[in-house]
């Protein structure tokens, strides 16, 4: 789901040297239940560390002053690893689940680390590091890219100049924006179509038929023939209540423990979360997609897969679902049969690592403005993956435009004009100082 709240930080650098690590005995562990269901629980002492690297997105790096919780796998939570800095040391605690089962990461300040497992206890690795970003990054590689995620993954290269975003439900206009953005950008080119169904955004989900079928053929078969990849819009997790022709809402519905339904949030009360694990949700989804055709007949070059890397994972207790009522791996294996049905080239919002063998690019753009945003995420996997999405400023000049892709690059991503830089680029794509700007950087390309 797009959220407003985007951010921003500086490149933290400096090549740390390894220290060499070792398993250390565990802390504490314990068993108890939870509104989620049975866990175990295990404890680290963080005792003299006032920094925290937690794996949110790109990474992020901050002072611990207030207790913090993350689920794994997630966006908030994409690697099962934190490391702890002081001024002198530092130390990276990591999880080894070749799975990807639920578990919760908690961090009281100045006191413990607990991780919390819902599923099968798994080692963990406490390891002696140097205080830097990049000696906890390549540490926790050693074990990442040995994982079936990272050694099976499908590889379609992302090699386009521009994802722009396709924003306008007007679909003539918007193939002549899309025209300007490719006589600036050579192909091949993507463009991201977010408004082209029959309604708003962020309703009436899962229809997502299009508001004229003729038309948004047209409009697709118009891109392919620029070597423009079309990728539309379908949020893979949602439903909404009030769309009385989607009749399997209750039954695909993800069930909390008391049988209530998980609703989105409060400002859109007609959301709720379907349960990824249930094989009539995938199917609805594998369907949404494969409706989405051209003139001939032919489904979408490409596609967006909203919320599937992001959010959860949530436990279901749905007694009619394809799982045992909350199996703590249910979600994870629902989104990874559905991914790997989708055909054609696929983004996904998010980046939680276990799905990465059935994605082609990741939607990355929150948390790009803020200054504890550090490339965690780019040290680790960013040669496995294309990582896509950045937060212009809104008062960019051609000099801080410049910077700010430089920048981008610096964090992994790919496509001059991703978004939301396209909405800038088309903005004052005519104004000789944008165009010498964009000259310079195809260059350093």
């Amino acid at each position: 789901m797009i959220s407003s709240g985007v951010t921003r930080r500086d490149l933290l650098c400096g090549l740390g040297a390894l220290v060499a690590g070792s398993l250390f005995p565990l802390h504490s562990s314990r068993a108890m239940e939870s509104p989620l269901g049975f866990r175990v629980v295990r404890e680290f002492s963080i005792k003299g560390y006032d920094r925290v690297l937690l794996p949110r997105g790109h990474g992020q790096l901050i002072k611990i002053k207030e207790p913090i919780i993350r689920r794994y796998p997630s966006r908030d939570h994409c690697m099962q690893m934190v490391a702890f800095f002081s001024n002198s040391s530092g130390l990276l605690i990591h999880s080894t689940d070749s799975v990807g089962y639920l578990s919760e990461w908690e961090i009281i300040p100045g006191d413990k680390l607990r991780i919390h497992f819902y599923g099968p206890e798994s080692e963990i690795k406490r390891i002696e590091i140097s205080p830097q970003l990049e000696a906890a990054a390549e540490s926790y590689k050693q074990w990442a890219r040995q994982q079936t995620w990272a050694t099976k993954k499908r590889y379609n290269e992302f090699s386009y100049s521009l994802l722009a975003v396709a924003s306008n439900p007007n679909l003539l206009k918007q193939f002549l924006a899309i025209q300007k953005l490719k006589d600036a950008f050579p192909p091949p080119i993507g463009a991201w179509i977010t408004q082209y169904r029959k309604y708003e955004f962020d309703s009436m989900y899962p229809n997502y038929e299009p508001k004229n079928k003729e038309e948004f053929a047209s409009f697709l078969s118009k891109l392919k023939r620029i070597k423009c990849t079309a990728f539309p819009y379908i949020n893979g997790l949602l439903w909404d209540a009030r769309l009385k022709s989607f009749t399997l809402g209750e039954a695909v519905a993800l069930r909390k423990k008391n049988g209530s339904l998980l609703q989105y949030n409060k400002k859109l009360p007609w959301l709720f979360y379907a349960c990824p694990g249930s094989k009539m949700w995938q199917n609805t989804i594998i369907q949404a997609r494969k409706s989405l055709v051209d003139e001939e007949g032919l489904i979408s070059s490409g596609v967006y897969l909203d919320m599937l890397l992001a959010s959860g994972p949530f436990p279901c207790f749905a007694s009619n679902h394809d799982h045992a009522p909350g199996d703590p791996l249910a979600w994870q294996k629902g989104i990874s049969r559905t991914l790997s049905s989708i055909e054609g080239m696929t983004i996904g919002e998010g980046n939680a690592e276990i799905y990465l063998n059935e994605i082609d690019a990741l939607l990355m753009h929150l948390f790009t403005e803020r200054d504890d945003t550090v490339p965690l995420w780019n040290l680790v996997y960013g040669d496995l993956t294309a990582s896509i999405g950045w937060q212009l400023p809104k008062d960019s000049n051609p000099i801080r435009f410049s910077a700010e892709v430089v920048r981008s690059k610096e964090f992994g991503v790919v496509c001059n004009g991703s978004p939301w830089m396209s909405q800038a680029i088309q903005e004052n794509l005519l104004r000789q100082e944008f165009k010498s700007a964009l000259e310079d950087l195809k260059k350093a390309d």
